[in-house]
């Protein structure tokens, strides 16, 4: 009578690498875009790459019965699909007299069979197939590191909004009667009438003198205090300079953080509020010049 000792399950023999490699083109991603777009607005991408690789991983193993090829083959293809693009892009600046590379006509079905060259390497040539998937785990550990270490780190260097308040000193409004609705509308580098004219040889005066016939007033010479949307939003709503911040943030702080929490908690609002007017926000598409802690925030899903 034999007996044999049952093999414990190994988590490094897991292919992990799977999921790493599905999170890493989007956590990577979100890390270069981290001081533009909200964490939330990752999660659909997040979902669509998971997905992709569960469905690739299931559709694969029903195919080779075999699941540590599958997740293989899931992986590769995986780097293949969302590195395509990038590879795509730097072809397109190489040329061979007048053959451009970055061609999908070219490049596609050259992509195509590097891919079957790696599969047929993968079925008849690779001998270690488990060492090579927890090879591939630990690369694919690491590469999702870097991304969430850059994450991690800007919200950690993040400064509270606690910390940033304005000076401005201000009355309480009063208005006899009901008062008035008040549009703040930006159009964001909207230039000036003779900035159109000497510029784009556009003569805007017509869109002009029908403003002021409607009672709207028109600064003529007017420009702006700073040269970025936020900077200026920032300023504006809340009726004062921004050099103060100088004296809170470093100079080599790279973060937007507190112009969107100025543009958000703004002082204008604030002023408002205590007026009992509601405040109705529309979506701009751009993050931090997004108020969405509005009463009524409007947003469309084709923006």
């Amino acid at each position: 009578m034999s007996t044999t000792k049952k093999k414990r399950p190994n988590l490094n023999d897991f292919p992990w690498h799977v999921l790493f490699f599905a999170l890493y083109p989007v956590a990577t991603l979100l890390s270069i875009n981290i001081t533009e777009i909200p964490f939330s607005d990752s999660y659909r991408a997040l979902y669509f790459s998971l997905f992709l690789a569960l469905f690739l991983f299931l559709f694969l193993l029903l195919l080779v019965r075999d699941w540590i090829k599958a997740s293989l083959l899931t992986t590769f293809y995986l780097m293949a699909f969302f590195s395509y693009g990038h590879f795509y892009t730097l072809l397109k600046e190489i040329k061979i007299g007048s053959f451009v590379l970055g061609r999908h006509s070219v490049f596609l079905p050259v992509w195509g069979v590097l891919l079957v060259l790696l599969t047929w390497w993968l079925f008849f040539r690779l001998q270690d197939r488990s060492g090579f998937s927890r090879g591939l785990n630990l690369v694919g550990l690491v590469l999702l590191f870097i991304p969430i270490y850059s994450i991690i780190s800007y919200h950690l260097q993040s400064i509270p909004g606690s910390q940033i308040s304005i000076g401005v000193e201000y009355e309480d409004l009063e208005y006899d009667g009901e008062p008035p609705d008040i549009y703040y509308i930006i159009l964001d580098q909207y230039a000036r009438a003779d900035v159109f004219q000497k510029k784009y040889e556009y003569d805007n005066s017509g869109f002009i003198t029908e403003l002021q016939e409607m009672g709207f007033y028109v600064a003529e010479d007017s420009t702006s205090n700073y040269h970025s949307t936020l900077l200026s939003i920032s300023s504006s709503l809340n009726m004062d300079y921004l050099s103060w911040l100088q004296d809170i943030y470093d100079v080599d702080t790279n973060s937007n953080d507190p112009f969107g929490e100025l543009i958000s908690d703004n002082q204008v609002f604030k002023i408002l509020r205590d007026a009992d007017y509601e405040i109705v926000a529309f979506k701009s598409g751009v993050y931090r010049t997004e108020l969405r802690d509005a009463d009524h925030f409007i947003q469309s899903n084709t923006i």
